[in-house]
This record gives structure tokens, sequence and C-alpha cells, in this order.
């Protein structure tokens, strides 16, 4: 009994540790420093593996990171995102967080490729990522917003985004966003007319 004690006391220590860890990373990356606090993250997760949060705002960290890499090193952080993301959504597959946070991410890698055919591929795979995000929570009218964004401006589906965008404002026509999106939709789409 002592020797279950002694590691219980150990494991909620170092969950205690992890957190202020955590929060911490969390404060590092606010002030604007994802690298550093993409450091301290990993720290976290090697205290606390099972903590599927702790790999989302990992992987957070490594994709806010891009902004202000060169292109080999967008698409390292890209990939490693990708992996917290990915672990982060088998520890919790029911967490929307984990599923909208992969399709942001894709959505990321389309913008910033220069290959079309990578950016198709990676448009197509926020497309799906969004497509179940919505699925487990379909109420949600800012994930319909990020999804009609995909729809036009990477995938050129017009119909696609102006379903999307109807879903959401008939879930929320308060929501403001929703209007902003819709008229950057209809500013895209008069940029594309020929009159």
């Amino acid at each position: 009994t002592i020797l279950a004690l002694v590691i219980s006391v150990g494991y909620n220590l170092r969950v205690i540790q992890a957190d202020i860890a955590y929060k911490t990373a969390q404060q590092i990356e606010t002030d604007g420093y994802p690298d550093v606090a993409s450091k301290l993250y990993e720290q976290v997760i090697a205290m606390a593996p099972s903590q599927d949060f702790y790999y989302l705002f990992l992987g957070r960290a490594y994709l806010s990171s891009t902004s202000v890499a060169t292109a080999d090193q967008r698409t390292t952080l890209l990939e490693t995102a990708q992996k917290q993301l990915l672990d982060a959504q088998q520890l919790n597959p029911y967490n929307t967080d984990h599923t909208a946070n992969l399709a942001r991410l894709h959505r990321e890698w389309a913008r910033t490729s220069t290959d079309g055919a990578l950016q198709q591929e990676h448009a197509r795979i926020a497309s799906d990522y969004y497509d179940r995000a919505t699925r487990l929570s379909p109420n949600n009218a800012g994930l319909w917003n990020e999804w009609s964004l995909v729809s036009s401006q990477l995938l050129g589906d017009v119909a696609a985004a102006q379903a999307q965008l109807d879903r959401s404002l008939a879930l929320d026509p308060t929501f403001d966003q929703t209007y902003l999106f819709m008229g950057d939709f209809h500013t895209w789409q008069a940029g594309r007319a020929a009159d």
C-alpha cells in the first residue's frame, strides 16, 4: 500500500506540474512566441501524455509558427503539427476541436502551397475534416463559415460555399461573422465575374 501511495502522489504531482507548464506555455504563445511555447508543450506532453488537449495546443503552436517560416520550414512545421493533432484526435476522437484544427491545418497548407496539385489535395482534405467537424458539432456556425472559405476560395465550389453560409445563417442569424464571410464570398464571386 505504501508503494501504491508513493506512485499515486508522484503521478498526481506530475499532472499538476504539467498543468502549470501548460498555462505558462499558453501565455508564451499568446505573447507571440509559438516556437518557444511548442518546446514547453512538448515537455508538458512528456509529463502527462494521456491528456489530448496538450497535443492540441502543441499542434496549434506549430501551426502558428508557420507564419514566419521559410517554405521548407513551413512544410516541416505543418507535418509536425499534423502529427500532434492526429495524436490528440486519436486520444479523443469525439472532440470537435481536434477535427476542426486538422481542417484548419490543411486549409493553411493548401493556402500556402505553391504546387497546384498539393493545394487541391490539402483543400479536399480540409473540406473532409470540416465535414466531419460539422457532423460532430452541427450547430457550430463558425465551422460552417470556415468550411465555406475552403469551398469557395480553395475548391472553387460556389454552390457548396453558399449552402454552408446559408446553414450558418439559419443556425444563428445574429452571428456577425457569418455576415462578414458572406460579404467576402460575394466580393470573391464578383471578382470572378466577367461583367
